[in-house]
């Protein structure tokens, strides 16, 4: 039973990802990343099963990817995964898939196969950090996707999919205190007798830590931002101006600039 091989398909590739820029103080504490699978057949000669695993050792950048394949007469089990992510205190990110197919050809055997990637850390936020969030999960195949987000005042994201794509790109405020991340993608695929099923699930998932007013993210508070402020002052529902996330770009969001300039 050999690895199969896997590559990275980056959902929403056409977009940008936020890029990190030195920020307001962000301190990650803990994290857990992992890669993991099993392929599964049973037959008249008993069971196959092949299993791989793999954990980031430390904070730095994690890149991985494993998969298995299980054989018996008449049954087939592929599992696989992806991640690549880091994490620091100007940004985190995660983008890999998972894969996962399970076929039988006869009534008497079965096949299982499953694949997950989890990515979480846990982040100190010691000074208000404004943040660019892209957020693009997709699990077209049957698989499950979950990201929670949550603060000192509890959660920012709870998004659960499957069979669905989700995408969401915007700027939110980190107020100090802890925050956990915590992303899961499963698949799971099961057959027995004359069947078969596959999975599929890719994401990738971004924070980059700005200091408030730096609203064109170039690592400084200055004129840019201030016209930019400027261009959409008043009423707003989603501007990056909106630095008190009012609706409304005003005096408040412009004080808020000038308190952070340089």
């Amino acid at each position: 039973m050999q690895p199969i091989s896997t590559c990275v398909v980056v959902v929403g590739a056409a977009l940008a990802a936020p890029a990190p820029i030195a920020s307001a103080d962000v301190i990650p504490t803990w994290q857990h990343r992992s890669i993991s699978g099993t392929a599964y057949v049973e037959g008249g000669a008993g069971p196959v099963v092949a299993t791989y695993a793999q954990e980031a050792p430390d904070f730095n950048p994690f890149s991985s990817s494993d998969g298995r394949v299980a054989l018996a007469a008449g049954a087939e089990a592929t599992s696989s995964a992806l991640q690549q992510s880091t994490i620091s205190s100007t940004g985190i990110s995660v983008e890999g898939n998972t894969l996962t197919n399970a076929q039988t050809t006869s009534a008497s055997v079965d096949a299982l196969a499953v694949a997950e990637s989890r990515f979480a850390v846990t982040l100190l936020v010691t000074e208000e950090a404004r943040v660019a969030v892209l957020v693009a999960l997709s699990a077209p195949g049957g698989a499950d996707a979950s990201l929670s987000v949550t603060g000192p005042d509890g959660a920012i994201y709870d998004i659960v999919t499957q069979d669905a794509d989700v995408l969401i790109e915007e700027h939110i405020t980190f107020d100090p205190g802890m925050y956990t991340v915590d992303l899961v993608v499963l698949g799971n695929s099961a057959t027995e007798g004359l069947t078969s099923e596959a999975t599929f699930a890719a994401f990738n998932v971004s924070m980059g830590f700005m200091t408030p007013g730096d609203l064109d993210g170039n690592g400084a508070v200055d004129v840019g931002d201030l016209l930019e402020l400027l261009a959409t002052w008043g009423p707003c529902g989603e501007c990056a101006g909106d630095l008190d996330e009012n609706g409304m770009v005003d005096v408040a969001d412009l004080l808020k600039l000038l308190a952070n300039w340089g």
